[in-house]
């Protein structure tokens, strides 16, 4: 059952890794086209009430990118925790945790630097702030459930 987890773990993480990358290498024309649908969509749909009252209604669409920028790396954190927690039982957990977090945020710098050979796309340190904004909670997370899973044992 533990050596099925480990390598779900890693699937997860390295599906994630591709979809980002994936994302990242369109050229800035059809992300902004794919970004476009979803915003229409989440306001047309009525879905806009599942966003936070301070979400800036004037800049929706380039808020709505930034929260996707979280949200697909808060996802990554979870799985990178969940990875690493898996595969490298030796070290405690914090440093599990900050394992974690470090090749996280390694690889949103990669991904920026990746963005920088695309086609009407460039690198942004400031999305690699955004990145980290969604990573460190997710990893957080993780770290603080083996936590509670192992004190409660």
């Amino acid at each position: 059952m533990k050596q099925r987890m480990k390598y779900a773990a890693l699937a997860f993480t390295l599906g994630l890794m591709a979809l980002i990358f994936y994302f990242s290498g369109q050229p800035a024309a059809d992300s902004y086209k794919l970004s476009e649908t979803v915003t229409e969509t989440v306001q047309t749909d009525g879905i806009s009430f599942l966003l936070p009252l301070w979400f800036d209604a004037e800049n929706f669409h380039a808020n709505l990118r930034k929260w996707a920028h979280v949200a697909i790396f808060a996802a990554l954190g979870v799985g990178m925790a969940l990875t690493v927690h898996s595969w490298l039982p030796g070290l405690t957990l914090r440093r599990q945790g900050m394992q974690a977090a470090v090749l996280c945020v390694l690889y949103a710098a990669s991904d920026e630097l990746h963005q920088y050979f695309v086609p009407g796309r460039a690198a942004l340190v400031g999305d690699v702030v955004i990145d980290a904004l969604g990573i460190l909670p997710g990893v957080a997370g993780v770290c603080l459930l083996v936590w509670l899973h192992q004190k409660q044992r």
